[in-house]
């Protein structure tokens, strides 16, 4: 049975986050919102060169540190092939070890929510990244189902949404013409 974290007990929660959907991939540290310790993985490295280490310097901190975190979360796409399939491995890896409780994060609505929190007036927002081969990973996320009160969040919540397509980029640029005005974008530059 899969283990559940309470939503309403994150404020002081303990957690590690990885995330490898692109070229520069990062562990973090997080005590509820909050990261207390955040490294970028070598760009110039594969991610399955660059995570093992940074992993081990991470846990060597937290049992030095004595803050063992009480749950791992890591982004599951969309983004490269590659790095997704060495993120999600190491991650279910290290939480089947030592029996930590593992959570997925949609990449394009962990990106939309960054944006929502440093702008409080903006409802929507438009996340788009290169998913190459001429080709965009893209998707509209309003604030009201991403956000939601915590009373809100149903038991079986997730991130995806249906909005979420891969655009090719021949009919990109009429799709961002039509989009309204009131529209936040986020996510790479090229697509953008």
């Amino acid at each position: 049975m899969p283990h559940r974290v309470a939503v309403d007990s994150l404020q002081d929660t303990l957690h590690l986050a990885i995330e490898t959907t692109s070229r520069l991939g990062s562990i973090a540290l997080f005590k509820g919102l909050s990261a207390i310790r955040h490294t970028n993985l070598d760009p110039q490295q594969r991610t399955a060169a660059s995570l093992a280490p940074e992993l081990d310097a991470t846990l060597t901190w937290c049992r030095e540190h004595e803050c063992w975190p009480e749950f791992v979360s890591v982004a599951d796409g969309p983004g490269s092939f590659t790095g997704l399939r060495v993120g999600v491995t190491t991650a279910k890896t290290l939480a089947y070890a030592v029996d930590l409780p593992l959570i997925a994060v949609d990449s394009l609505a962990a990106i939309a929510a960054a944006a929502m929190d440093g702008n409080p007036g903006c409802d929507s927002v438009l996340v788009a990244i290169d998913a190459y081969r001429q080709q965009y990973f893209a998707g509209t996320f309003v604030r009201s189902d991403l956000l939601p009160s915590i009373d809100a969040v149903p038991r079986d919540w997730t991130a995806h949404r249906e909005s979420v397509r891969v655009w090719p980029e021949a009919e990109w640029g009429d799709f961002l013409r039509a989009l309204p005005t009131d529209i936040a974008l986020a996510g790479d530059e090229k697509p953008l």
